[in-house]
Protein backbone atom coordinates (compact mmCIF):
# COMPACT_ATOMS: atom_id res chain seq x y z
CA UNK A 1 0.00 0.00 0.00
CA UNK A 2 0.89 3.87 -0.82
CA UNK A 3 1.05 4.44 2.98
CA UNK A 4 3.73 1.60 3.91
CA UNK A 5 5.58 2.90 1.34
CA UNK A 6 5.79 6.24 2.53
CA UNK A 7 6.92 4.73 5.84
CA UNK A 8 9.45 3.10 4.63
CA UNK A 9 10.54 6.05 2.39
CA UNK A 10 10.31 7.78 5.43
CA UNK A 11 12.84 5.95 7.47
CA UNK A 12 15.27 5.70 4.62
CA UNK A 13 15.30 9.23 4.78
CA UNK A 14 15.52 9.47 8.55
CA UNK A 15 18.60 7.33 8.14
CA UNK A 16 20.25 9.09 5.43
CA UNK A 17 19.80 12.24 7.42
CA UNK A 18 21.45 11.01 10.31
CA UNK A 19 24.14 9.01 8.38
CA UNK A 20 24.84 12.62 6.76
CA UNK A 21 25.27 14.46 10.03
CA UNK A 22 27.42 11.71 11.76
CA UNK A 23 29.84 12.68 8.05
CA UNK A 24 29.73 15.85 8.60
CA UNK A 25 30.41 15.89 13.21
CA UNK A 26 32.94 13.34 12.08
CA UNK A 27 34.85 15.60 9.42
CA UNK A 28 34.58 18.37 11.98
CA UNK A 29 33.33 19.83 9.45
CA UNK A 30 30.34 22.48 11.56
CA UNK A 31 33.17 23.79 13.52
CA UNK A 32 35.74 24.35 10.21
CA UNK A 33 32.78 26.21 8.48
CA UNK A 34 31.40 27.84 11.86
CA UNK A 35 31.66 32.14 11.90
CA UNK A 36 33.42 33.31 14.60
CA UNK A 37 31.59 35.93 15.76
CA UNK A 38 28.80 33.07 16.31
CA UNK A 39 28.41 31.07 19.47
CA UNK A 40 26.30 28.17 17.46
CA UNK A 41 27.52 24.77 18.36
CA UNK A 42 27.75 21.26 15.84
CA UNK A 43 24.68 19.58 16.03
CA UNK A 44 23.71 16.37 18.43
CA UNK A 45 23.98 13.29 16.64
CA UNK A 46 20.85 11.79 15.59
CA UNK A 47 19.04 7.86 16.15
CA UNK A 48 20.38 6.11 12.73
CA UNK A 49 17.27 3.85 12.16
CA UNK A 50 17.85 0.75 12.45
CA UNK A 51 16.24 -2.04 9.77
CA UNK A 52 12.05 -2.10 9.96
CA UNK A 53 10.79 -5.07 9.13
CA UNK A 54 7.18 -3.86 7.35
CA UNK A 55 6.42 -7.34 6.74
CA UNK A 56 3.51 -7.82 9.02
CA UNK A 57 2.05 -4.75 8.03
CA UNK A 58 2.64 -5.68 4.14
CA UNK A 59 0.84 -8.98 5.13
CA UNK A 60 -2.16 -7.77 6.58
CA UNK A 61 -2.58 -5.64 4.18
CA UNK A 62 -2.29 -8.21 1.58
CA UNK A 63 -4.91 -9.96 3.67
CA UNK A 64 -7.09 -6.88 3.47
CA UNK A 65 -6.90 -6.60 -0.11
CA UNK A 66 -7.93 -10.32 -0.78
CA UNK A 67 -10.87 -10.21 1.89
CA UNK A 68 -12.14 -7.53 0.17
CA UNK A 69 -12.03 -8.78 -3.36
CA UNK A 70 -13.88 -11.94 -1.89
CA UNK A 71 -16.34 -9.81 -0.45
CA UNK A 72 -16.70 -7.99 -3.63
CA UNK A 73 -17.42 -11.30 -5.21
CA UNK A 74 -20.08 -12.32 -3.04
CA UNK A 75 -21.75 -9.33 -3.57
CA UNK A 76 -22.06 -10.26 -7.36
CA UNK A 77 -24.01 -13.02 -7.09
CA UNK A 78 -27.81 -12.88 -5.90
CA UNK A 79 -27.98 -12.61 -2.23
CA UNK A 80 -30.71 -13.58 -0.18
CA UNK A 81 -32.36 -10.66 2.32
CA UNK A 82 -31.52 -13.23 5.35
CA UNK A 83 -27.63 -13.09 4.06
CA UNK A 84 -27.37 -9.45 3.39
CA UNK A 85 -29.16 -8.83 6.97
CA UNK A 86 -26.05 -10.78 8.76
CA UNK A 87 -23.69 -9.32 6.84
CA UNK A 88 -24.86 -5.76 7.28
CA UNK A 89 -24.71 -7.01 11.25
CA UNK A 90 -21.12 -8.74 10.79
CA UNK A 91 -19.56 -5.11 9.14
CA UNK A 92 -21.70 -2.75 11.45
CA UNK A 93 -18.71 -2.96 13.75
CA UNK A 94 -16.00 -2.98 11.05
CA UNK A 95 -14.48 0.77 11.66
CA UNK A 96 -14.20 -0.26 16.09
CA UNK A 97 -11.64 -2.89 14.99
CA UNK A 98 -9.26 -0.42 13.93
CA UNK A 99 -9.37 0.93 17.08
CA UNK A 100 -6.74 -0.18 19.97
CA UNK A 101 -8.00 0.59 23.97
CA UNK A 102 -4.68 2.05 24.98
CA UNK A 103 -4.50 4.89 21.74
CA UNK A 104 -2.19 6.46 20.38
CA UNK A 105 1.48 7.07 22.37
CA UNK A 106 0.53 10.45 24.47
CA UNK A 107 -2.86 10.29 23.08
CA UNK A 108 -4.49 7.46 24.67
CA UNK A 109 -8.00 9.45 23.79
CA UNK A 110 -7.17 8.79 19.88
CA UNK A 111 -7.84 5.36 19.42
CA UNK A 112 -7.87 4.83 15.61
CA UNK A 113 -4.55 3.11 14.20
CA UNK A 114 -5.41 3.54 10.44
CA UNK A 115 -5.83 7.29 11.21
CA UNK A 116 -6.12 10.34 13.22
CA UNK A 117 -4.90 13.54 13.74
CA UNK A 118 -1.20 14.41 13.50
CA UNK A 119 0.59 14.68 16.81
CA UNK A 120 1.84 18.30 15.53
CA UNK A 121 -0.14 18.83 12.54
CA UNK A 122 -3.33 20.00 14.05
CA UNK A 123 -6.10 18.37 12.90
CA UNK A 124 -4.27 17.32 9.96
CA UNK A 125 -4.85 13.74 9.24
CA UNK A 126 -2.16 11.42 9.34
CA UNK A 127 -2.46 7.61 7.99
CA UNK A 128 -1.16 4.55 10.33
CA UNK A 129 -0.55 7.24 13.09
CA UNK A 130 1.19 4.68 15.35
CA UNK A 131 3.85 3.89 13.39
CA UNK A 132 4.38 6.93 11.41
CA UNK A 133 4.58 9.19 14.47
CA UNK A 134 7.26 6.94 15.82
CA UNK A 135 9.40 6.59 13.09
CA UNK A 136 9.26 10.53 13.25
CA UNK A 137 9.95 10.47 16.69
CA UNK A 138 13.00 7.88 16.56
CA UNK A 139 11.40 5.85 19.24
CA UNK A 140 12.32 2.70 16.90
CA UNK A 141 11.22 -0.14 19.43
CA UNK A 142 7.14 1.80 19.57
CA UNK A 143 8.09 1.51 15.59
CA UNK A 144 8.10 -2.28 15.91
CA UNK A 145 5.01 -2.67 18.35
CA UNK A 146 3.24 -0.61 16.37
CA UNK A 147 3.85 -2.31 13.58
CA UNK A 148 2.26 -5.11 15.11
CA UNK A 149 -0.72 -3.79 16.24
CA UNK A 150 -1.90 -1.61 13.60
CA UNK A 151 -1.01 -5.65 11.49
CA UNK A 152 -3.53 -7.44 13.79
CA UNK A 153 -6.31 -4.73 13.79
CA UNK A 154 -5.73 -5.25 9.83
CA UNK A 155 -6.03 -9.09 10.60
CA UNK A 156 -8.91 -8.72 12.38
CA UNK A 157 -11.13 -6.36 9.81
CA UNK A 158 -10.10 -9.32 7.13
CA UNK A 159 -11.62 -12.05 9.63
CA UNK A 160 -14.73 -9.51 9.63
CA UNK A 161 -14.61 -8.75 6.42
CA UNK A 162 -14.21 -12.80 5.08
CA UNK A 163 -17.15 -13.57 7.68
CA UNK A 164 -19.73 -11.19 5.91
CA UNK A 165 -18.71 -12.44 2.66
CA UNK A 166 -19.22 -15.78 3.83
CA UNK A 167 -23.17 -14.63 5.30
CA UNK A 168 -23.51 -12.66 1.55
CA UNK A 169 -22.92 -16.39 -0.08
CA UNK A 170 -25.38 -18.32 2.57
Amino acid sequence: AAEVIELRQLVASRRDHAEAIDRLLDADAYRLAADPTLSFGAPDRESVPPEIDFAPLDEAIETIRKSAAAYDAALSRPISAAGSARADAILQGLEQVFTVETGLPGRPWYRHLLYAPGLLTGYGSKTLPGVREAIEAARWDEVRDYIGRTAAVLKAASTKIDDAAGALSQ
